[in-house]
């Protein structure tokens, strides 16, 4: 198993190099689908070791670049979600671009390219 760790704004960051496991550049494409090779030549970075919430190193690590503002926050989750969306967007596979929102509310990309927005009012989206 290999780690991608993502990080914001990662030429800025100390951690903007991480080593790059040779496991990684080792695993065949054969066999994999396009979305595990996507991942696999996403464009990482060489650097520092990576270490764990224990201060264990991590044997295994690379580091995705995703350029992002510096005033834009995106989590774990989001950073996942962006990939999986960059990867359809790569394809031309639009329509398979959609959010559901924890309220249930489903948000296409293509509803997104032609301006709408959701709207929070409270507790709700709309």
């Amino acid at each position: 198993m290999a780690f991608i760790i993502i990080s914001c704004n990662a030429d800025t960051k100390t951690v903007a190099n991480i080593v790059v496991s040779e496991s990684l550049d080792t695993i065949s494409d054969e066999g994999l689908s396009d979305w595990e090779l996507f991942i696999k030549h996403f464009p990482r970075k060489k650097s520092t070791v990576v270490r764990d919430y224990a201060g264990n190193v991590i044997k295994e690590q690379s580091l995705g670049v995703l350029n992002t503002k510096v005033t834009s926050v995106q989590q774990c989750a989001d950073a996942a979600i962006r990939l999986r969306a960059e990867f359809f967007y790569s394809r031309k596979e639009y329509d398979k671009i959609k959010f559901k929102l924890t309220c249930g509310l489903e948000v296409p990309f293509s509803k997104w390219a032609l301006g709408y927005r959701v709207k929070i009012n409270g507790n709700n989206s709309l």
